[in-house]
């Protein structure tokens, strides 16, 4: 249910960010739509301020995570922020030795070696390179890194339920949002008739208005699910389901907004994304020697790809057309 919501979300959330580019106006809308929600089907909601306030720090993660995440997808494409997220696992690795000492083995280390080349590999043929879509994206990663790891910890402490947790997250992630919304107008890079403009236009738009409608309840299926899922997995392992969910993702989105697509991409592609299976499966019982072998081969064409330019003759093809 996690990865339907998630892929169903990417996909709203770029359709709305396209269609009507004011980030923190629509997650302003999502935000009331979900605790308008969970107020209508949850009651009796009792939070103290002891609890509220050890749940802060998730709340700013989760509005920063939701803020970046919007802003990148402004600027680059659904394939480029999927393989972008491919890194988390190996950030999440890394806090969790600095943090908790916990040591990594070196076939797992391998993998996530791995899934950073491929990464590196598929960006440096990016066509639609954007410095400010890779650093939210940048941003973005961090702090859904360490809102996943917070999350885990918060939550087996202060045995809160999934809709208490969406609860709180949005509650306390509103004023946030209005502050960047303030702050947007007060800087000059949107200006009031600009949004007023896009406003008019994407109301009478049908597609603008549904997928702004479907990104908002989108939020709660996936803040809900989201919850449950990491109830049960490990934030390394919860971040790899993540990515991996983004398969179906990168193939509707090529369809519905069009790109640049190459052999280079997909190859990246395609190291990123196995790679960061192959990691999930070495952190539970070891990889088989299939898939060290391919893990390997991966590893070797990564090489010709970097150092011989093997690929380098192939031509991009253009999916906008």
């Amino acid at each position: 249910l996690f990865s339907i919501s998630s892929i169903s979300m990417i996909i709203m959330n770029k359709a709305a960010a396209v269609l009507f580019p004011h980030v923190a106006i629509l997650l302003i809308c999502q935000n009331t739509i979900t605790l308008a929600i969970l107020a209508s089907v949850t009651k009796n909601i009792k939070l103290d301020i002891a609890i509220t306030m050890q749940w802060l720090p998730c709340a700013c993660l989760f509005c920063l995570n939701l803020y970046s995440s919007l802003q990148c997808l402004v600027f680059i494409s659904v394939p480029t922020f999927t393989v972008l997220r491919n890194v988390q696992p190996l950030l999440a690795a890394f806090i969790h030795f600095i943090c908790q000492r916990k040591t990594i083995e070196f076939q797992s280390l391998f993998y996530l070696a791995e899934v950073l080349a491929g990464a590196i590999l598929y960006c440096s043929h990016d066509l639609g390179y954007d410095f400010r879509g890779y650093a939210w994206a940048a941003l973005h990663i961090l702090s859904m890194t360490s809102y996943s790891i917070l999350v885990k910890t918060k939550s087996e402490q202060l045995k809160l339920k999934f809709h208490e947790m969406s609860y709180l997250n949005n509650i306390l992630s509103f004023p946030a949002l209005v502050a960047f919304c303030a702050l947007e107008f007060l800087s000059g890079s949107k200006g009031m008739d600009e949004v007023l403009n896009d406003a008019s236009v994407c109301g009478s738009q049908l597609r603008c208005l549904l997928a702004i409608l479907f990104s908002c309840f989108g939020g709660l299926a996936i803040s809900v699910t989201e919850f449950q899922a990491q109830k049960f997995m490990s934030a390394t392992s919860f971040l790899c389901l993540n990515n991996l969910s983004k398969i179906p993702a990168i193939i509707i989105s090529f369809r519905l907004f069009g790109g640049y697509f190459s052999v280079q991409i997909f190859h990246g592609m395609v190291i990123s994304v196995v790679c960061a299976l192959f990691y999930a499966v070495s952190t539970k019982r070891g990889t088989s020697r299939a898939m060290q072998a391919t893990g390997a081969f991966l590893a070797m064409s990564a090489y010709c790809s970097f150092e011989l330019g093997i690929l380098s003759g192939v031509p991009t093809v253009d999916m906008n057309s």
